[in-house]
């Protein structure tokens, strides 16, 4: 009995647990992920991405679009709301390329608040706290799982399956976690790669401000 609980303990290593911790965490996105192929666009989405969807049929150029986003942003920026990244973010929602492809909405939020929280936490513990880099993915991937599946229902659906709503406070969030995290990168990192991560913050900082 002693030589199987050895034998079995010696495959419960770090790599293992963390490697089961993050299929855990993506398991348990499936059905999240699954049903966003239901998703439509609603309220918002259709008056801030008119102008854009009409870009687009009209000409079928994404640098039309991207044009139009930024008509737009402009002209609220200086007589509506004092943004600007938001206000491009939300006029380029999946929707505006046709309905079938708002199911991206999901994809992209759970994508972004996933990457972020793991750029950030990863940064904290191995670079600031020199944890071993497996056990810190499990605490992540843990964490990971409370943020987002521990909101209420009227949360998850505002976070991740409305885009207009979802791009101004889920998107921007990561975005500020990725600028915390590459702070946290600059002042640890030397030499080109401290002037890489000081620009690449420059530009998150630039956005986040702008959100």
């Amino acid at each position: 009995m002693k030589k199987l609980v050895e034998k079995w303990a010696g495959y419960i290593t770090p790599k293992t647990m963390s490697r089961i911790a993050t299929a855990f965490y993506i398991l348990t996105l499936a059905p999240m992920l699954i049903i966003a192929q239901y998703n439509f666009p609603s309220a918002d989405d259709y008056a801030t991405g008119d102008t854009c969807r009409y870009a687009w049929m009209a000409s079928h150029s994404f640098w039309q679009v991207l044009k139009q986003a930024a008509a737009m942003a402009w002209d609220n920026y200086f007589h509506w709301i004092g943004s600007f990244t938001s206000e491009v973010l939300v006029a380029v929602h999946p929707g505006i390329f046709g309905e079938r492809w708002y199911f991206l909405t999901t994809w992209i939020m759970i994508g972004m608040i996933s990457l972020s929280t793991v750029y950030l936490l990863k940064n904290i513990f191995v670079k600031i706290f020199k944890a071993d880099k497996y056990m810190a993915n499990i605490v992540i991937m843990l964490m990971l799982f409370v943020s987002v599946q521990c909101q209420g229902r009227a949360g998850r659906v505002e976070a991740y399956y409305w885009y207009c709503g979802a791009v101004c406070y889920i998107f921007l969030h990561s975005l500020s976690l990725l600028f915390y995290g590459t702070l946290i990168r600059a002042a640890y990192d030397k030499g080109k790669k401290r002037t890489l991560d000081v620009a690449a913050a420059s530009a998150l900082g630039f956005g986040v401000g702008g959100g």
